[in-house]
Formats: structure tokens, C-alpha cells, sequence
């Protein structure tokens, strides 16, 4: 996903904030929805 208007710099702060919270939503998975996800 890449905004027009904004720098790579600021393109890379907001991966990282969906990456964190992406593995924050993952962490807290049960272990039915990790089995699934295997």
C-alpha cells in the first residue's frame, strides 16, 4: 500500500506500525487459530 504524498521514510514508519500490530493481533491467538492457521 503506498500513499502518493508521502516519503519513504514515513512509507517505512507506517509498515511498521501495521507489521506491530499485525504481530500483536498474532500473539494474541488462540491455539485454535493458530492450528488453523498451519
Amino acid at each position: 500500500m503506498i500513499y502518493q504524498h508521502s516519503n519513504l521514510e514515513r512509507q517505512r514508519e507506517v509498515a511498521a506500525g501495521i507489521d506491530a500490530r499485525v504481530q500483536a493481533m498474532r500473539a494474541k491467538a488462540s491455539g485454535t487459530d493458530l492450528a488453523r492457521e498451519g
